[in-house]
This record gives structure tokens, C-alpha cells and sequence, in this order.
């Protein structure tokens, strides 16, 4: 099968809490910027309410393609409870979110009427 490559700009990883779990992410979120900060390009803040096509509260880390393996890999192994989506950035946004997309914990059901 012969398909065209789009170029990828970089990946998104989304880190997903409930109010229970919020103070776990903090946790993870400074570990995160503690063992990676040389590899992502950004660490957002805790956003404690749904926003765009994500359910629940989350926050988010970008990151280049060539960190791809050493940030998904601290991911793989220390997301504990905490479900985390990874998607490319190719421009759209309903495949990157979907087709292109990867889980790691449990997959949640995004709202895609919120992608354009």
C-alpha cells in the first residue's frame, strides 16, 4: 500500500483528570517538566474544565517529531492512572485527533463537532 506522507510540525500529548485525580497530575506534570524539559517545546497549565474536543479536564505538552520516542516512552511508563492521547499536528485536526491518534490508559470520547 503506497500512501503520502503529510508532514507532521510536531505531536500534542493531552493528560486527562477528574477533581479526584487533579493532584496526581500535578505530580506528573512536574515530573514531566523535570525529566523532559530539554525535549518538549511546551507544558501547559492544569485546565480544570472540558475545553475544545476533550471531554475533561486535561493539559497539554508539545513536542518535536525527532523526541517523539523519548517523550512516549516516559508517557508509556509513568502516566499511571491518567489517560493520555498523542496526535500528530498535520493541519487536520479530525484525523489527527482520530485515525492518527494514539492512547495510552483508557480512550475517552472526544467531541469532534469542536474541530474544524
Amino acid at each position: 500500500m503506497s500512501e503520502i506522507q503529510i508532514p507532521i510540525s510536531d505531536f500534542h500529548a493531552h493528560i486527562y483528570f477528574s477533581p479526584d485525580s487533579r493532584a496526581s497530575a500535578e505530580k506528573f506534570r512536574q515530573l514531566i517538566s523535570k525529566h523532559l524539559a530539554s525535549q518538549l517545546r511546551y507544558v501547559g497549565n492544569l485546565i480544570d474544565r472540558p475545553v475544545g474536543p476533550h471531554p475533561v479536564p486535561m493539559f497539554e505538552l508539545n513536542f518535536l517529531p525527532e523526541n517523539f520516542a523519548q517523550v512516549v516512552t516516559f508517557l508509556m511508563q509513568n502516566h499511571g492512572s491518567h489517560s493520555v492521547l498523542i496526535h500528530p499536528q498535520t493541519g487536520n485536526d479530525p484525523i489527527d485527533h482520530s485515525t492518527h491518534a494514539l492512547w495510552l490508559g483508557a480512550q475517552l470520547k472526544l467531541d469532534f463537532s469542536k474541530l474544524h
